[in-house]
């Protein structure tokens, strides 16, 4: 089932005379949490995925637009969605390739200027002066990586993984799917 505001929208981006805007707003607070939202509550993962590459699309064709402090927090942003899509979907070896990936690039980091008050592995540390360090934005994921990675193992024990894959949405109702439908619009309706 295809929701139609979400592919309105979708099109509505499409075919705006600024559809860097329209990402950009998407991308902010409310907005990008009942983005988020709707794709995981109607269980949408992929075409999630297809508007995260579109924004990604935007964001590259725009590069002069925004500043490279707001191109990181929407790399971080859409990171983030793309690797709960990637689980969601039982995408496990794409999950960690992604994870990966990611932890390659240095450039994506919160900075905090005392110690953290909790663990982290220092694979996630970039940087440490004094008081001051440097954490790759996944060090908040770790926990979800080693999951998944049990996950990964188990299916290739031969061991029995089904208990442990998400639904998806072929698996709810149309009547079901109507009702969080209605629901994650009046969500939506709340916000604008």
């Amino acid at each position: 089932m295809k929701s139609e505001p979400i592919y309105e929208l979708h099109n509505a981006i499409q075919t705006s005379p600024n559809p860097f805007l329209c990402v950009k707003t998407l991308l902010s607070y409310p907005l990008w949490n009942w983005v988020q939202e709707y794709y995981a509550y109607m269980r949408d993962f992929t075409g999630g995925m297809d508007f995260i590459n579109y924004c990604i699309c935007v964001i590259e064709y725009s590069n002069s637009n925004c500043s490279d402090e707001e191109k990181k927090l929407w790399s971080i942003k859409l990171s983030r969605f793309l690797l709960f899509l990637y689980d969601r979907q039982n995408l496990w070896s794409e999950y960690i390739l992604h994870f990966d990936e990611l932890l390659k690039r240095k450039d994506l980091f919160f900075e905090y200027y005392e110690p953290p008050s909790f663990f982290v592995p220092d694979v996630y540390i970039i940087e440490q002066k004094n008081a001051a360090v440097k954490l790759h934005f996944l060090y908040a994921a770790d926990e979800r990586y080693q999951i998944i990675k049990r996950k990964i193992e188990k299916k290739n024990t031969w061991k029995n993984v089904e208990h442990l894959k998400c639904h998806q949405q072929y698996s709810l109702s149309s009547k079901e799917l109507d009702r969080r439908y209605r629901k994650i619009i009046n969500k939506l309706k709340e916000i604008v």
